[in-house]
């Protein structure tokens, strides 16, 4: 009878385990996200500070950040009164939970500083002649701009388009670049996320060459749905290119020539 059971038992075993095998497979793990955050005691109220980039150089984390003063200086603390106000800024990487951040600081004004513990510097670039000169080099970019990207060939201008989205899935595409008279409009389509996915503040861009247009304004059209925490270059929120093109004709605005016109991949078309 216990040779009955030990059969019936070393049967289902085996049904299990061939029938059955997404039952035995261990959920794949979710990458860790890591936020990084930058304070101060600023001096007024009219100070906010921004994380511009984060470089993983060597076994550290280089987080470049740059400070700034909006509007006009606050007569309060010109009187001598404490106008004093904490302020910060969070960018959200993926992994590297077990590296050191190392904080630069580009636009303090003020003496004295309470907050993160940083070095600054005048600008990013003398950071990387610095770098340079140490020898020391960026490995990957994990957040905001790459200083290692190659400028436009002779004749030929770059169309940038950076800003932050709430999920790792969004996307941003440059679809179509038109010059409009003494301006050059930038048509971006700004793609949404997947249900379920965890939030945070992620990084993503896009860039086109278009014919070097000398002293002309560049103005963005965005379509798609914009969060309200949006971080990149002030734009105007649009439908789509069709009821752009729409809303010219009715405001009599021709196109005086298509200058970038992206070409759908196979997956999208």
């Amino acid at each position: 009878m216990n040779l009955f059971f030990k059969a019936i038992a070393l049967i289902f075993i085996i049904f299990m385990s061939e029938g059955h095998p997404a039952s035995l497979k261990a959920e794949e793990a979710q990458p860790q996200r890591r936020d990084i955050e930058v304070m101060c005691d600023a001096p007024t109220p009219n100070f906010a500070i921004k994380i511009k980039s984060v470089w993983l150089v060597g076994e550290e984390l280089w987080v470049v950040s740059q400070i700034r003063e909006r509007g006009k200086p606050d007569r309060r603390r010109i009187q001598g009164e404490d106008v004093s106000k904490w302020i910060k800024d969070v960018a959200t990487i993926t992994g590297h939970l077990d590296k050191r951040a190392k904080f630069f600081i580009i636009g303090k004004t003020w003496d004295g500083w309470k907050g993160t513990g940083s070095t600054f510097i005048t600008n990013q670039l003398k950071l990387l002649d610095q770098m340079g000169e140490d020898r020391v080099e960026i490995d990957e970019v994990l957040f905001g701009d790459d200083p290692r990207e190659q400028p436009a060939p002779e004749g030929m201008q770059k169309i940038k388009v950076r800003c932050t989205a709430p999920q790792m899935s969004y996307s941003v595409h440059i679809a179509r670049v038109w010059l409009v008279g003494e301006e050059v409009w930038v048509l971006v389509e700004y793609g949404s996320g997947k249900p379920g996915e965890p939030h945070g503040k992620y990084p993503i861009k896009d860039s086109v060459l278009i014919p070097e247009q000398k002293g002309k304004k560049v103005r963005c059209f965005v379509s798609g749905l914009v969060m309200p925490d949006w971080e990149g270059p002030e734009y105007t929120k649009v439908a789509g290119g069709d009821a752009l093109r729409f809303q010219m004709e009715q405001d009599g605005i021709k196109i005086d020539k298509v200058l970038y016109t992206r070409e759908l991949p196979e997956e999208e078309k």
